[in-house]
């Protein structure tokens, strides 16, 4: 069986974590900000469950306390599934040169539509890019003081992405005036 992304993810929390059922594995997910570091959702996520509890990558437990709730199934990692999850991530395309960014799809094609809206385009990325370092700083603010191994990670992977953004936003001028000169020399031919 072909294990995605986010059955890793989910393999991962439940490896690390212990037993859990899907609402308490989604709110974990969620208080991480998943959508940050991965393309997951919520069904996505009780999709993997169910995926990984048929491939035997899953046992059902019984729950230490009721759930307070509608009834809910409590799953933990199997002997197959953390060899499944150590074997995913001793893959290559882990540490491989990822796609590219969208920006960076839109930049090299920029050059042969509208000026105006190019500029426009570029003002709109240093705003997200700035409202996103700015979230991400507030997130590293809410990890501090926090200790553990997952806190750890998490502020060195916050970090590398704020260090990143900040890279893309002083890289946009450059886009700009290359864009810009695009545009001149396409009026100095017409």
């Amino acid at each position: 069986m072909k294990l995605t992304v986010p059955d890793l993810v989910v393999l991962s929390v439940l490896v690390r974590a212990g037993p859990m059922h899907g609402y308490d594995l989604w709110q974990r997910l969620s208080a991480a900000d998943v959508r940050d570091w991965v393309r997951v959702s919520r069904p996505q996520t009780y999709y993997s469950l169910r995926k990984l509890t048929e491939g035997g990558y899953l046992q059902r437990v019984e729950a230490s306390k009721p759930s307070g709730g509608p009834e809910r199934t409590t799953v933990r990692a199997a002997a197959s599934g953390k060899r499944a999850l150590w074997e995913a991530l001793a893959l290559d395309q882990w540490v491989e040169r990822p796609p590219p960014h969208a920006f960076v799809t839109w930049a090299a094609m920029a050059a042969q539509g509208d000026p105006a809206v190019a500029q426009q385009q570029i003002e709109r990325h240093r705003a997200i890019l700035s409202g996103e370092i700015t979230r991400e700083e507030d997130t590293l603010f809410a990890l501090d003081g926090k200790a553990g191994v997952d806190a750890a990670v998490a502020r060195a992977l916050v970090r590398m992405a704020i260090r990143r953004m900040r890279a893309d936003l002083a890289s946009l001028d450059e886009v700009a005036d290359a864009l810009a000169l695009a545009s001149w020399a396409e009026d100095g031919l017409s």
